[in-house]
C-alpha cells in the first residue's frame, strides 16, 4: 500500500509539473508572439494623450449608418455650440484615412491642396510614394476652425474615408490663467524697472537688473504659449493618411467563421506553447551548461582531495 501510495504521489506531483510547464510556456509563447505582433505600423497621432479631452472615432465597419457607403457621404461633425460667444478656447484636429481608385491618386492629392487652400488654409507637411505600382502619401493641413466641418465633409467627396478620428481639447482654462499670469509679471517688470531707475550702487543695479531678465523670460514664455494657443484654436489640423486602391473588406462573422476561430483556439494555443517552450529552453540552456560544468569540476575537485 505504501509503494501505491508512493507512486500516485510521485505520478500527481509529475503531472502537476507538467501542467505548470504548459501554462508557462503558453503564457511566455503568447508574450513573445504579442512582442513580435505589437511593431506593425499604427497611424500617427498627432495629439499627446494628455492633451485629448475628448475623442470622437467613426469606422465603417462599426457605424456604416454614420459614414455612407458612397464616396458623397456627409460626416456630421458640428462643433460644440456657444463656443465663441462664451470664448471658449478649444483645440480641435482630426486624423483621417481615405482610399481613392487607382490611377487616381495624384489627382486626388492635388485636388486636397488646391480645395484646403480655397477653404483659407495650408499644407503644412506632405509626401508620398509608389510601391508596387501603388502610391500612397500622407498631408497634414489646417483650416480656419469654422470651416473645418465643410474640409471634412468635402474630403469625403473625394474618396472612400474608412476611418475618421476627431480630437478636441477644452484649453480654456489655460489660456485665462496664463492671462492673469501675464498681467502680474508686467505689472512685476514694470516696479522692477522704476527701482532700477532709483537703484543707488552698481550691486543694486546688477540685481535689479538680473530679476528684471528673470521677469522677462517668464513673459516670453507665456506668450509663446498664449500664440501657440490661438493659433491653433482659430486654426484646426486635419491629417489625411491618403491609399489608392480599394480598402480591405472585413469578415461580418458568419457560422463557419465561427467554427474557424473555434478550432484556431486550440492550433493557436499549441502554437503559443511550442514557441514558449522553445523560449524557456533557449533561456535555460545556457545556465543549465554552467551548473553541469561546475558541477563536474567540484566533482573532480572532491576526487582529487
Amino acid at each position: 500500500m505504501e509503494v501505491k501510495k508512493i507512486m500516485k504521489l510521485k505520478t500527481l506531483i509529475v503531472v502537476v509539473v507538467v501542467v505548470l510547464i504548459v501554462f508557462a510556456s503558453y503564457f511566455v509563447g503568447k508574450f513573445s508572439l504579442g512582442l513580435i505582433g505589437g511593431s506593425k505600423y499604427q497611424n500617427p497621432s498627432l495629439m499627446s494623450e494628455a492633451n485629448r479631452k475628448s475623442i470622437i472615432s467613426i469606422s465603417k465597419e462599426s457605424n456604416p449608418s454614420i459614414i455612407g457607403q458612397d464616396k458623397g457621404a456627409i460626416y456630421n461633425v458640428s462643433p460644440q455650440p456657444g463656443n465663441s460667444s462664451f470664448g471658449l478656447k478649444i483645440i480641435k484636429n482630426a486624423n483621417l484615412n481615405m482610399y481613392v481608385d487607382k490611377g487616381k491618386f495624384l489627382e486626388t492629392y492635388n485636388r486636397i491642396s488646391s480645395m484646403v487652400e480655397t477653404y483659407g488654409g495650408s499644407v503644412i507637411n506632405s509626401n508620398y510614394s509608389k510601391e508596387n505600382d501603388i502610391f500612397s502619401g500622407f498631408i497634414e493641413v489646417i483650416v480656419p476652425k469654422e470651416k473645418f466641418d465643410s474640409v471634412i465633409n468635402k474630403l469625403g467627396e473625394l474618396g472612400s474615408v474608412t476611418n475618421l478620428e476627431i480630437s478636441s481639447s477644452d484649453v480654456t482654462q489655460e489660456y485665462v490663467d496664463l492671462n492673469s499670469r501675464l498681467k502680474v509679471l508686467e505689472a512685476q517688470k514694470e516696479l522692477l524697472t522704476s527701482w532700477l531707475k532709483q537703484a543707488k550702487t552698481i550691486d543694486e543695479l546688477l540685481k535689479i537688473r538680473s530679476e528684471i531678465e528673470q521677469v522677462e523670460s517668464e513673459i516670453e514664455q507665456i506668450k509663446g504659449r498664449l500664440n501657440y494657443i490661438a493659433l491653433n484654436t482659430d486654426y484646426s489640423k486635419i491629417d489625411i493618411y491618403l491609399k489608392e486602391g480599394a480598402p480591405e473588406k472585413t469578415s461580418h462573422g458568419t457560422i463557419f467563421g465561427k467554427i474557424k476561430d473555434y478550432l484556431m483556439a486550440p492550433v493557436n494555443a499549441f502554437i503559443y506553447s511550442i514557441v514558449g517552450l522553445l523560449v524557456i529552453v533557449t533561456f535555460l540552456l545556457p545556465w543549465a551548461l554552467l551548473g553541469l560544468g561546475i558541477y563536474t569540476v567540484a566533482r573532480k575537485i572532491k576526487a582529487k582531495s
